[in-house]
């Protein structure tokens, strides 16, 4: 899976040399690992770790892309072990070096063969090509900006990355924040000085300056801003890019312009999505060459509330008491509403922390007939309804107690044609809905019920 891609230019200097006579080579070799790491590689967020961790930043300059997993059958000669994958790359290798072509290419092959080998079971690696960097190749050495004798440079505030050609900016200049509704990217004012045309997908987009900060916000479903949703992952992922049109001055075009991709991904189960939620902040990835951007993580928001009736207009007094017979009106609801994203409910529970007992209201989409569970609809973009007679479990002391009321909520693509948020449940024979066909969240509340 792609995170994020930078394609971007400007004007730098050339760097003067040590004095020492250099050259910056590339490798590039096939290599091939069996790796059973107790993950389950089909799924894309395995994989993306996976690749994260070969390219962890280590000094050694060794960059693998283009990585396919291949599921191997299984010993006792079924489908497949569903730990047991090959796993095959494109290794790159660049450095300057006052070696030969031979001596590099053979260190950059040892070094290739040690990175697999601290993450794979078994490695086989083969060369493929090995050369020397050129300005004059007609693709400027491959440098995302400047070739200057034969090596590539950075203007201010950007930096090399391991391959030595392509530059990003210098770490903690751009960040990125995700949050329930919207994204936002950061930009320090060094890293693009002239924001002519800046913009995103959505041209009505703009950043704008402050305090030496450009600063650019969007909803998750504004400013040309799409999604992706992998459900065996329960991954959903949010997409938008910057653009910056060359800057030109005297009538002369003296950059490239410049497209930064960026990303907020929110694929991880919660409890409690009902209280306050803690985001996790975004980073610049740096290590892989199919992972360079922006790149943060957050929560989507949902909230369990209890209503007075069935017209769901008028909220319950958090301090009144809920009274046992009586029905108890609730709704689960998206803090924000995404186009292209639904939800449903798959499971609701009533609990008695005192008592340690528990009764499932809700199961697999179908309501429990003892406590007359209702259900308003299978799945909305917004809000969706039910209720239930109020109980206390046998064994209650008092007329009083504390009860939490639990559901799990399941967020779907809204176009797919079908899935647990379209298709009926069977509430005869039920069967347990996998967790892996959406984005899974838990949501509770709790309430004072009294005889």
């Amino acid at each position: 899976m792609k995170i994020a891609n930078f394609i971007l230019a400007g004007l730098v200097h050339g760097q003067e040399g040590s004095g020492e006579e250099t050259e910056v080579f590339t490798a590039t070799f096939g290599v091939t690992m069996g790796v059973n790491n107790g993950k389950d590689l089909s799924l894309a967020i395995n994989q993306m770790d996976f690749e994260n961790t070969l390219n962890e930043e280590d000094g050694d300059n060794v960059i693998f892309s283009e990585l396919t997993f291949t599921a191997n059958p299984s010993a006792g000669g079924g489908v497949h072990d569903a730990m047991d994958f090959t796993v095959d790359a494109t290794a790159s290798v660049t450095a300057e070096t006052t070696d030969t072509i031979e001596e590099f290419a053979a260190k950059a092959k040892a070094a290739v063969q040690a990175e697999a080998s601290e993450n794979a079971d078994s490695t086989n690696v083969e060369e493929e090509s090995v050369g020397a960097m050129s300005c004059t190749d007609g693709a400027n050495g491959g440098c995302s900006h400047f070739c200057t004798d034969n090596k590539c440079s950075c203007p201010t505030c950007w930096g090399l990355e391991a391959d030595l050609k392509k530059c990003s900016p210098t770490d903690g200049l751009v960040s990125i924040t995700c949050g329930e509704e919207q994204m936002t990217l950061s930009i320090s004012e060094c890293v693009i000085e002239d924001n002519s045309g800046f913009e995103l997908l959505d041209s009505s987009c703009a950043p704008t300056l402050d305090n030496g900060i450009w600063s650019v916000s969007t909803d998750l479903d504004s400013c040309g801003t799409t999604l992706e949703l992998d459900a065996d992952s329960q991954m959903v992922t949010f997409t938008n890019q910057l653009h910056a049109a060359p800057e030109i001055k005297n009538g002369l075009i003296m950059s490239r312009s410049l497209a930064m991709e960026f990303e907020c991904q929110y694929g991880t189960t919660y409890d409690d999505v009902s209280n306050n939620r803690t985001v996790i902040g975004g980073h610049i990835i740096t290590s892989a060459t199919s992972q360079k951007g922006t790149f943060g993580k957050g929560s989507l928001g949902f909230s369990l509330n209890f209503y007075t009736d069935s017209k769901f207009d008028s909220l319950v007094d958090p301090e009144s008491m809920i009274m046992v017979g009586e029905t108890l009106f609730f709704s689960i609801e998206s803090t924000t509403t995404i186009n292209g994203l639904v939800f449903t409910v798959l499971d609701c529970t009533v609990s008695d922390p005192t008592l340690g007992a528990e009764y499932d209201i809700l199961t697999d989409q179908c309501a429990d007939p003892f406590v007359g569970t209702t259900i308003g609809a299978l799945s909305d973009a917004a809000m969706l309804e039910y209720s239930y007679t109020a109980f206390q479990f046998a064994g209650t002391i008092g007329s009083e107690t504390q009860e939490k009321l639990s559901c799990s909520v399941l967020v779907c693509d809204s176009t797919a044609a079908s899935g647990p948020c379209l298709d009926t449940p069977t509430c005869g024979g039920r069967r347990k809905r996998a967790a892996d066909e959406g984005q899974l969240f838990y949501v509770s509340q709790t309430f004072t019920l009294g005889k």
